[in-house]
């Protein structure tokens, strides 16, 4: 036996690591004590990961989890929200109003990783400007090809024929 005198600071120190060695923590459990032992005993992801045989990565996801504000956290408890790597989707949010948006909808619709990257995917492509709609044409000769850039995501067949018509008199008054 090793007998060696630490401190009380040491001690707590050692105890968070062997906490969170444990299996049973749950994900908030864990990302508070990565966070306790960041800010009060210094160490970096990299030191932690080697302390608890994790990669870096893996420290740094669950540190994130961390800064989830507490509102968000209760909603995700009420809504039987536990895994990792749903509370991941969560927290990518980048405003606690989206993170509450999300764990509504994963409420409703019922909680899944596909699910909720699904739901963070159709956000994301909803907000910010549309796409332009290109119609492409090319004859079966393939002896020219034609393409027209709409200003708008979608467009009816009936738009097209009128646009092409307006593009045939216009070439034919000059």
């Amino acid at each position: 036996w090793i007998v060696r005198e630490t401190t009380e600071a040491e001690m707590m120190e050692l105890a968070l690591v062997e906490n969170l060695q444990r299996k049973d923590l749950s994900p908030f459990e864990e990302a508070d004590g990565l966070r306790i032992l960041a800010e009060t005993h210094g160490h970096t992801h990299e030191m932690m990961a080697a302390k608890l045989g994790k990669s870096r990565t893996s420290i740094t996801e669950t540190l994130s989890l961390a800064a989830m504000p507490v509102d968000v956290r209760q909603a995700c408890r009420l809504a039987d929200i536990d895994s990792k790597s749903l509370l991941l989707q969560i927290v990518r949010q980048s405003d606690p109003t989206k993170m509450l948006a999300l764990v509504d909808r994963l409420r409703t619709e019922g909680p899944s990783r596909t699910g909720a990257r699904r739901i963070a995917k159709e956000d994301k492509a909803s907000r910010g400007r549309p796409r332009n709609f290109v119609f492409r044409y090319q004859p079966g000769e393939k002896t020219f090809s034609l393409s027209v850039q709409f200003r708008k995501a979608h467009v009816s067949k009936d738009e097209i024929i009128r646009a092409l018509e307006a593009t045939l008199e216009g070439i034919k008054k000059n």
